[in-house]
């Protein structure tokens, strides 16, 4: 490792540790420095207090052809995305509705996303028609050390 991997294992190192990583040192080499592009998140990289929400995003938009897979506005996983964005995907706590706008993460070129949560019941809202009203719900619980997997939720805007 030369230098400049040690500046960026350091500045990476102080984003991870605000985000709850106790283990920094691992993910940093396996995800930046190994140009590993999933997103590898572990449990035993996170602080006792927190759990992991993992996931898969689908658009569905209108057919296109395979040349033109760019979703949106094509069908397809809803990769590449920052979630959540708090227009098409938000996250709430489902006791006071407080949308947690500071913890985000990136979707993977198939949608699957994985984030650190505090211990507690949230809910994933997503887009599910053409009024910003349309939205679909799913209600889930982060426990302690474990990974709260949910099944792939489609994002709509009713465009087809």
């Amino acid at each position: 490792m030369d230098n400049n991997d040690s500046k960026l294992k350091l500045s990476i190192g102080k984003v991870y540790e605000t985000a709850g990583y106790d283990n920094v040192s691992s993910i940093i080499m396996n995800k930046f420095l190994n140009n590993n592009t999933e997103n590898n998140i572990s449990l035993t990289s996170i602080k006792p207090d927190k759990g992991i929400l993992e996931g898969k995003l689908y658009f569905r938009g209108k057919p296109c052809p395979p040349s033109t897979s760019a979703s949106p506005p094509c069908n397809g996983p809803y990769a590449s995305k920052t979630i959540p964005d708090n227009k098409t995907v938000s996250i709430y706590t489902e006791k006071d509705r407080k949308r947690l706008d500071d913890q985000t993460t990136i979707t993977d070129k198939n949608g699957k996303f994985r984030i650190i949560l505090d211990i507690g019941n949230y809910i994933i809202s997503t887009r599910s028609g053409p009024s910003i009203s349309n939205l679909h719900e799913t209600h889930f619980i982060i426990t302690k050390d474990n990974v709260t997997v949910l099944p792939t939720i489609v994002i709509s805007t009713g465009i087809s």
